[in-house]
């Protein structure tokens, strides 16, 4: 059995800022140490979703990215003559720029080889302290464990989970992870929902010259990042005095509100709208039902009942988390207890689970990071934390508990 200082479960953005934190900052020579457990090639995931919903730039601002140095991705275009690359008013950077600089970082600090191209099936908690990881090509044991996964399930509404009860997942009604751009091209489309998601579905059937129906619960938020960015310096430091996990939780819920849409594509939508390629309505649903080859929407629009016969129907609804949607803890949750608020586990300060040396980072982590765990800004806080309680030298950017 191999024995390692740390093991990582994910090979995307967080597995990746946190391994820069380390090379950077941590203790010296952990990373000879470390294993990447993922059956997938680094960033895979993000760079799939980026590609399937054709997105031309980050939700970030240039200094946010998986590097210790909040300026290395700005130097990083200087040097490939790339500065044009950085877009509004905090300076989003294109998605092709911050790929080929995660890119720099795994090949520079050596960490692509790290990744051990495995499933892992199990992790267990070990009472003399650290943890076995499982796989199907053997085991190893680890002083660390940090799970950065993704463990969440897509938000269906009622409307949707009923007209799949009565009609079985047929095409054309879907949840916005279901969604593929070649289902362009099938007749009129109705996408649901506020936020970021719903507005590129939007703008790729619109370019492509369906007959689009825009369905929001209220008029469009405008923001550039998830989160307001008090949320990273004021709100943030205020965000961890509070005592309470489960006040916490509410108050980071509370912070990402619903659906929101950046300046730069906001602008876009405008333009379509204006144009006719969309129609917006800001519209509760009342149902759907299956119509021949198609469906029909009902919307209660300004006190009337209206019917959208579509061809496809997307619902850009949004995921939520729990802990129960992680299978690798489920031997935490039964041998290792602890409580919860809203399906998040209580966390040590260190973001490790009670009385074990397993580590959460990614949107478990809520009530400990806060709003944005989410993000690679979240990532970053997380990294701060955890490589700071393992005895490294990090000079935080964000606040957190000391």
């Amino acid at each position: 059995m191999e024995e390692l200082d740390l093991a990582i479960v994910g090979a995307g953005p967080q597995a990746l800022t946190l391994l820069s934190y380390i090379d950077e900052h941590g203790p010296k020579n952990m990373l000879a140490r470390t294993r990447v457990f993922d059956t997938a090639d680094w960033l895979a995931a993000w760079h799939r979703q980026f590609a399937t919903y054709k997105i031309p730039m980050l939700r970030s601002a240039c200094v946010h990215h998986p590097d210790p140095d909040p300026y290395g991705l700005i130097r990083f275009a200087r040097q490939e003559g790339r500065s044009d690359e950085f877009f509004g008013r905090i300076g989003r950077p294109s998605t092709e720029l911050f790929a080929d600089y995660c890119n720099s970082l795994l090949d520079e600090r050596g960490l692509r080889e790290l990744r051990t191209p495995a499933k892992v099936t199990d992790v267990r908690p070990l009472a003399s302290g650290g943890a076995e990881i499982v796989t199907a090509g053997g085991t190893w044991r680890a002083k660390r464990v940090v799970l950065a996964t993704n463990p969440v399930r897509p938000v269906v509404p009622p409307w949707l989970g009923n007209a799949w009860a009565r009609h079985g997942r047929e095409p054309g009604a879907m949840h916005s992870k279901d969604w593929t751009a070649e289902r362009h091209g099938e007749g009129p489309v109705v996408v649901v929902g506020g936020g970021l998601t719903a507005a590129q579905i939007a703008a790729a059937h619109a370019e492509a010259g369906d007959p689009v129906t825009w369905l929001t619960r209220r008029l469009i938020k405008e923001r550039d990042l998830d989160v307001e960015p008090l949320w990273l310096g004021e709100h943030l430091g205020k965000f961890h005095a509070v005592p309470d996990p489960k006040a916490r939780v509410s108050m980071a819920r509370k912070a990402r509100g619903g659906g929101s849409i950046p300046a730069h594509e906001r602008n876009e939508l405008c333009s379509l709208i204006d144009s006719g390629k969309i129609e917006h309505l800001s519209s509760p649903v009342d149902g759907l039902q299956r119509t021949g080859d198609g469906w029909k929407l009902t919307v209660r629009h300004q006190g009337r009942i209206k019917v959208l016969p579509a061809a496809n129907v997307i619902c850009a609804t949004g995921s939520r988390t729990h802990v129960r949607y992680e299978s690798l803890l489920r031997r935490c949750r039964s041998e290792r207890p602890t409580r919860r608020a809203a399906g998040h586990p209580h966390l040590n300060r260190d973001l490790s689970w009670s009385d074990t040396s397993i580590h959460l980072m990614g949107p478990l982590a809520l009530a400990q990071v806060g709003p944005a765990c989410r993000t690679v800004i979240g990532a970053r806080i997380a990294s701060e934390r955890v490589v700071e309680s393992w005895g490294g030298n990090v000079n935080r950017q964000y606040p957190g508990p000391t």
